[in-house]
């Protein structure tokens, strides 16, 4: 039987729904909305347009809605905003945002992916400074061509997290003075502080203003003033502090939110509606090692939740085991990477667990090999049961 299946979001989550809704089966009708004017664009990779390493901001784009409608017979929307879903009716309200017009369209089916946005707060003086965030092509593209364009070559970049840490080594790259400000005593959370000091030696020694363990207390005309009394001179401030999730219409529609703020799922990626699914950053997950709810944004379990859901409205059967937050991230010429539990995320939770680390300084290929370099491991175990409950690898090799 023909179904109609709306998709509110057409990046990560989205798109790779819209797939294999259309794999699982040919007949139904599949409408994809995305608010932007891109769909299927690549997160990761947006950076990297600062440095060059990606010349256009259009080969940031995977897919077109014509490549969509002609490979998959997918009828991708893009500059369309969902307003408001009625789920008593079964309709979504949608806005074109480039026209305004607005109409309804009518679901059997409808997954929510809207995603998160970049946290602003209101700090005072924020009108005095050029303020920029990093969600899709449009901001890095308006980005770039800012600071191509501005008279200094001083950035500030507020946020030492994978996409703070990011844009300032792509900005460092090409050229500019870049400040990155982490209000805590360490960037990068996934790695401990005894691993992350690999990476604030690399920052450093690429000339990158590292000022850790001092949080922006207030703006002035282009300059940073930090609770420390001192200042950034910035002709652009990059806010990369955190993200939060995209609930407003899932709220307004009735739907549970879970504990952590984000959207309610079961198990199938299920909201408190039968009739609606959602997936990626804006819903919370099981974290298999703590035993609690958790928000994970990240590109990796986005696709493996629109998978599932998608199997699971064409009754697939499904295996959710929760999630550990693997990750990894390039820093210059250093790589990380990270999985599972590290003794921060141990001792914030206060997680009675006891653990022991193994710390190894390893070669990460055969020593004879030219390029082979030192890599750095730290493993934690449970103890008395040998269970590995996480591990870090930095190094210039795979890790």
């Amino acid at each position: 039987m023909k179904r109609k299946i709306l998709i509110i979001g057409g990046v990560a989550g989205g798109a790779s729904a819209a797939a294999r809704l259309r794999r699982n089966s040919e007949e139904d009708q599949i409408i994809m909305f995305e608010r932007g004017p891109h769909v299927s664009f690549s997160n990761c990779s947006l950076p990297y347009h600062l440095s060059g390493v990606i010349e256009d901001a259009d080969d940031l784009v995977l897919m077109d809605p014509e490549l969509f409608l002609k490979q998959y017979h997918i009828d991708a929307r893009v500059n369309s905003e969902v307003t408001a879903i009625d789920r008593e009716n079964k309709t979504v309200k949608v806005k074109r945002t480039d026209s305004g017009e607005a109409y309804t369209e009518s679901y059997d089916k409808l997954i929510l992916s809207p995603g998160a946005s970049p946290i602003v707060p209101g700090l005072a003086g924020i009108e005095n400074v050029n303020i920029f965030t990093v969600r899709n092509v449009v901001d890095i593209d308006k980005l770039n061509r800012f600071v191509k364009q501005m008279d200094s070559k001083d950035i500030a970049v507020i946020g030492g997290g994978y996409v703070g840490v990011e844009v300032a080594e792509n900005l460092r790259e090409a050229g500019y003075n870049v400040s990155l400000i982490e209000a805590t005593n360490q960037i990068l959370r996934p790695f401990d502080y005894d691993m992350v000091q690999i990476f604030h030696k690399v920052l450093i020694d690429h000339e990158v203003n590292l000022i850790v363990g001092d949080k922006v207390e207030r703006f002035e005309e282009n300059r940073v003033v930090l609770a420390s009394g001192k200042t950034v001179h910035a002709g652009a401030v990059v806010m990369a502090i955190g993200v939060s999730p995209e609930i407003h219409l899932a709220k307004e529609a009735g739907l549970r939110i879970g504990e952590t703020g984000a959207i309610q799922v079961d198990k199938n990626y299920l909201t408190s509606d039968p009739d609606i699914y959602a997936v990626g950053d804006a819903i919370e997950v099981y974290h298999a090692l703590t035993h609690t709810m958790t928000k994970l944004s990240l590109a990796g379990p986005a696709l493996k939740q629109a998978r599932s859901a998608a199997d699971h409205i064409n009754h697939k059967v499904t295996l959710n085991k929760g999630y550990i937050g693997s990750s990894a991230i390039k820093v210059f010429e250093y790589n990380g990477a990270s999985t599972g539990l590290n003794e921060s995320l141990i001792k914030a939770l206060d997680m009675k667990i006891r653990y022991e680390i193994v710390r190894v300084i390893l070669s990460d290929k055969v020593g004879l090999m030219p390029d082979a370099a030192p890599m750095h491991f730290k493993l934690l175990f449970e103890v008395p049961t040998g269970k590995i409950l996480g591990a870090q690898a930095i190094g210039k090799g795979d890790v």
